[in-house]
């Protein structure tokens, strides 16, 4: 039976639970690879790196050789961590992966010279690591129109649509399915 292990991400802004990229990607899994496929998520409603740590990684940590495991950290960061600790944090988050997991880069259209930096972290901690990198960067380029929920913060169905395709596009799916 496969399995995902997954932080960092809720599906806020979608219309519905299933129309975040979590469950779409499974639906994806099921189809192409397995269809015993599971997710077990790990996501926390704004959490930053630092919570990535201290909670999210323990739960990780025990879940017997989880299959899958995708990390998409940092965004609620830009807006709330200290610019001079987040690169340790980060760092930290994805030293503590399990190999194979696939590291997320952050989104445009945050604060873009801040996220350059961080993915640039990201990208190369995860390089350090051999792990695979979801470039959300390169999927959620302009145009934005229609692609953010009222928030203007999360994506809408459509923007996770783009986060989907990056991360099948990581685990080597089609992301038309």
């Amino acid at each position: 039976m496969g399995g995902v292990g997954r932080l960092g991400h809720q599906g806020i802004g979608a219309s519905s639970r299933g129309r975040g990229w979590v469950p779409r990607l499974l639906g994806l899994l099921r189809a192409q690879r397995d269809p015993r496929w599971r997710v077990v998520n790990l996501a926390r409603s704004s959490a930053l790196a630092g919570d990535v740590l201290a909670e999210q990684l323990p739960l990780l940590e025990a879940i017997p050789a989880p299959q899958l495991v995708t990390c998409a950290v940092g965004a609620n960061d830009l807006l709330r961590t200290r610019p001079s600790r987040l690169p340790a944090d980060l760092r930290a988050v994805v030293g503590r992966l399990p190999a194979g997991a696939v590291v997320a880069t952050l989104p445009q259209g945050l604060r873009a010279s801040r996220a350059r930096a961080v993915n640039a972290v990201l990208v190369a901690a995860a390089a350090d690591r051999h792990l695979a990198v979801a470039d959300v960067w390169a999927r959620t380029g302009p145009p934005w129109q229609h692609k953010f929920a009222a928030d203007h913060f999360h994506p809408n169905d459509l923007g996770y649509g783009d986060w989907l395709a990056a991360f099948a596009e990581a685990v080597g799916l089609d992301p038309a399915g």
